[in-house]
């Protein structure tokens, strides 16, 4: 498989800070300079209706290739009133 890597800097300033969670997690730092991409995600399911789960999480080509694990920057629960600030330069 040819992939083509995107022509940005090395690595990402990445700041996430959710309120109203299970133990106010937070996240300041950078990706490595090997980073493909990385995700936010906010998920709710209906067997957990009272919260969602919030994670941050990154890959590199390397971890694709050879089914690695991503590299979780953090992983909290967010409840109803919370809010998540992500933000990435």
């Amino acid at each position: 498989m040819c992939y083509r890597r995107p022509k940005i800097d090395p690595t990402v300033n990445i700041q996430a800070a959710p309120t109203a969670t299970s133990n106010d997690s937070s996240f300041i730092g950078e990706t490595a300079p090997d980073t493909y991409g990385f995700s936010l995600s906010v998920l709710w399911g209906k067997w957990r209706p009272e919260s969602a789960r919030v994670s941050l999480y990154s890959h590199s080509l390397n971890d694709l290739e050879t089914n690695e694990a991503m590299k979780y920057y953090f992983e909290d629960r967010i409840f109803p009133g919370g809010s998540v600030l992500f933000d990435a330069n």
